[in-house]
């Protein structure tokens, strides 16, 4: 009887292993991979499909890491447009990006949003990097015209560079461009600004 009992317990045992090892080695229960979003570049229509696929890809990330992430992810005029928009505003969490890049990237709301930014865009570093982000917002307005273009281009410049332009009168966006850079070139003391800074400057122009 004894012996019986203990090869019942053994064989029971026995069961409890093969049970405990099946069960680690059924088919689909490790941890699934995460399919990873494709890169956004502003492309028309599609931002709304991304951006629900980068939300389910960080959201176990914290706020701060899921930005990190979605960052990464951007290319072309949506990165430019991330370069603009951050050294403009504070964005610290994936959420307000999201909302910031589906205000920008909806065709709906492109034109407004463009305009918006406009509105309030000011000359915080130097005329050369003034010059190119005005004209990247520029170009989301098709409908603008040259003398609006020079009217917000003007009164986004600093100070001391406005009060010597707008003396002037301009009927092209890159006359003005160029005038700035000499302006500036003239406060730090130079005779002309780089010849680097004009060719890019008369390259980009509108």
């Amino acid at each position: 009887m004894t012996s019986y009992v203990e090869k019942l317990g053994q064989e029971t045992e026995q069961l409890r292993l093969e049970l405990a090892t099946a069960r680690v080695q059924v088919p689909g229960s490790e941890k699934p991979k995460l399919n990873k979003p494709s890169a956004f570049s502003g492309r028309p229509g599609t931002i709304d499909a991304w951006a629900s696929h980068m939300d389910s890809y960080v959201a176990k990330a914290s706020p701060a890491e899921a930005l990190h992430v979605a960052v990464s992810y951007l290319q072309g005029e949506a990165f430019a447009w991330w370069q603009a928009h951050a050294a403009k505003s504070q964005v610290q969490d994936w959420g307000t990006l999201r909302e910031a890049l589906k205000i920008r990237f909806n065709p709906l709301n492109k034109i407004q949003a463009a305009r918006d930014l406009l509105h309030k865009w000011k000359q915080m570093k130097d005329v050369t990097s003034y010059n190119k982000s005005f004209q990247a917002i520029v170009l989301d307005i098709p409908d603008i015209t040259v003398a609006e273009q020079i009217d917000r281009y003007s009164r986004g410049l600093k100070s001391y560079i406005w009060e010597v332009l707008c003396l002037k009168h301009y009927d092209t966006l890159d006359l003005i461009m160029l005038d700035a850079l000499k302006v500036e070139a003239a406060k730090r003391g130079a005779r002309r600004p780089p010849s680097s800074e004009l060719a890019g400057a008369l390259n980009g122009a509108i």
